[in-house]
């Protein structure tokens, strides 16, 4: 179990207690202190549905659910942009005034900010139903997919029952990515307007930007402890979270080089047009659009959604 490893009263004071409307300290990160274990419980529900569902689904019609994924989409962008706000203006306040040490080892103390960071950890099971539409729509189910869903919500639960400081550039960072990359899909669900390829690319590239600036942040949170300085958050923490941007880094680049480069290049050789789509479409969190829409075959990210 997570033991707060801080000076923060407002942590160390808070009850453990789940309420989902307070947004004073009654609420308490420290309720996933003894309850943190139910997100592997859940995962393991998770891979034990999922992966059966697909069997199910090859001798059947693929589901459209189009008008649920906007509504889906849209949902988690606005709730993203929320969290982003408050978390992320936080850590910038705490950079701009007193440095980069303090933005990454000092933990929130501001009650909005600490209860955001919860709905975030909420939000892991939530964004599993990603997998759902996947499977019901008969995209392709990768690795990088639900071994990216089990790793963050398994680790976002674990870190987060110590108000891990350097955790609150992680949940901001990502709270901002989402806002884009579900914005990007529900904007595209809609079929208004044909989204570049380029936007993909630039999404995906700012994902793996994240996985950098994610594993900067942990191995400075890492040094910071193994030299015996102060950093609000456990050892074990730290190594965690330090080797899975590392391994989150390398999975998120290889599938970029994989669907913008290696597949151009590989349609240009076999005479097809060199715009790097297949017929699937690639998927990682992604909406694949079909090019009879007018849209990209491929998207960034892991959600795997196709829209007839």
């Amino acid at each position: 179990m997570p033991t707060p490893f801080h000076n923060s009263t407002e942590f160390l004071t808070a009850q453990p207690k789940l309420d989902l409307l307070n947004w004073e300290r009654g609420f308490g990160l420290r309720w996933f202190e003894s309850n943190w274990h139910w997100s592997i419980y859940i995962s393991i529900a998770y891979l034990s549905i999922i992966f059966p569902l697909k069997a199910w689904m090859q001798t059947r019609e693929a589901y459209s659910l189009r008008y649920i994924l906007i509504v889906w989409n849209a949902l988690f962008s606005t709730f993203s942009l929320w969290g982003a706000y408050y978390v992320l203006t936080d850590r910038l306040a705490l950079l701009a005034n007193n440095g980069v040490e303090s933005s990454i080892c000092v933990a929130a103390t501001d009650y909005k900010v600490m209860y955001w960071s919860a709905l975030f950890a909420y939000s892991k099971i939530a964004e599993l139903g990603d997998t759902m539409f996947i499977i019901l729509r008969k995209q392709k189910l990768i690795f990088l997919h639900w071994s990216h869903h089990v790793s963050a919500f398994v680790y976002t639960w674990y870190s987060i029952a110590e108000n891990m400081s350097v955790g609150y550039w992680f949940i901001g960072m990502n709270f901002a990515v989402h806002a884009l990359m579900y914005g990007y899909y529900a904007i595209a669900a809609l079929k208004l307007v044909k989204i570049p390829r380029s936007v993909a690319m630039a999404i995906t590239s700012i994902q793996i930007f994240q996985m950098v600036l994610g594993y900067y942040f942990s191995y400075f949170a890492f040094k910071r402890k193994i030299t015996g300085q102060y950093c609000e958050l456990t050892t074990p923490t730290a190594v965690w979270g330090f080797f899975l941007y590392t391994a989150l880094f390398l999975l998120f680049a290889n599938f970029f080089i994989k669907t913008y480069f290696f597949k151009t290049t590989r349609s240009v050789a076999n005479g097809k047009p060199a715009n790097g789509f297949n017929k699937v479409g690639s998927t990682v969190n992604g909406n694949s659009l079909s090019a009879k829409n007018g849209y990209s075959n491929s998207t960034p990210n892991i959600n795997g959604k196709k829209f007839e």
